[in-house]
C-alpha cells in the first residue's frame, strides 16, 4: 500500500504529547514521529510489522507505534 494517509487517534496524539513533554531532548521524540509518519505514508505493510491479523507495530527510535491499516480508507 503505496501512498497512503496517516491519521493518528486522538488518544495517541495526547499520548505522544506526554511523552514529548517528559523528555529531555524533544527532538529526538519529533525526529521519531517524522521517520514513522514517511514510512507509514511510503509503504505501511512493509515498515511494519504484522503482530495479529490486521494489527501492525513500527519503531523508530524511543517511540513503537500499534497501527492499522483500512486500505478503503488510503
Amino acid at each position: 500500500m503505496k501512498g497512503a494517509t496517516v491519521v493518528w487517534v486522538e488518544s495517541a496524539e495526547q499520548e505522544l504529547a506526554s511523552i514529548w513533554m517528559a523528555m529531555p531532548n524533544r527532538n529526538k521524540i519529533t525526529a521519531a514521529t517524522h521517520e514513522i509518519d514517511h514510512a507509514l505514508k511510503r509503504d505501511a505493510i512493509s515498515e511494519g510489522v504484522e503482530l495479529c491479523e490486521g494489527l501492525y507495530a513500527i519503531q523508530r527510535g524511543p517511540l513503537r507505534v500499534i497501527f492499522e491499516i483500512l486500505p478503503d480508507d488510503k
